[in-house]
């Protein structure tokens, strides 16, 4: 339960924006850390960040947000409310926009750059079955998430939505 992130990295440095595409680049510094990874690469990446407690499992999507706009404190912040990093997308690679590339295009051109970079990549399968993606999915609520989003393999990327391609499916709380 964590909020997502468009990270564009380069040349002239790193800058994080919120869903809103609201800059949040001096909240989360060790985000920046992580992205300065990418050396000289020109990328914009998408992904969420998650509060973590102390045995790293996720904490509510309200805790995470403390940290998001935050000037002041944000070393005190830092080391309280850690956050973690999931890269799940690419929407731009070295002057070239992704948009219209197929996801599964992207991800594959993200897995190699996630992995150059050491950064830790949303936990993805391909389930050939119901049941396969039914224990996907109960391994995610069991380790404290909220739920799962399920993308269509050829589907677009849309700018600030998650769109027809995209499903997010999580447990019902009354």
């Amino acid at each position: 339960d964590g909020a997502r992130v468009q990270i564009h990295c380069t040349g002239a440095g790193v800058r994080i924006f919120s869903r809103a595409l609201n800059e949040i680049t001096s909240s989360l510094p060790e985000v920046v850390e992580l992205a300065q990874r990418l050396g000289s690469r020109h990328a914009i990446l998408d992904g969420e960040v998650i509060a973590i407690d102390a045995e790293g499992r996720p904490l509510a999507f309200q805790e995470v947000m403390r940290r998001f706009g935050r000037v002041r404190d944000i070393e005190r912040l830092r080391l309280e409310r850690p956050v973690r990093l999931f890269v799940f997308d690419l929407i731009g690679l070295d002057g070239e926009l992704l948009i219209d590339v197929p996801y599964e295009e992207r991800y594959a051109a993200l897995c190699g750059v996630a992995s150059s970079a050491g950064l830790a990549m949303a936990t993805r399968i391909l389930p050939a079955t119901v049941a396969e993606g039914d224990q996907f999915y109960a391994r995610a609520i069991a380790d404290g998430y909220e739920g799962i989003v399920a993308k269509a393999l050829a589907s677009s990327y849309m700018p600030g939505a998650r769109g027809r391609g995209w499903v997010k499916i999580k447990t019902a709380r009354t």
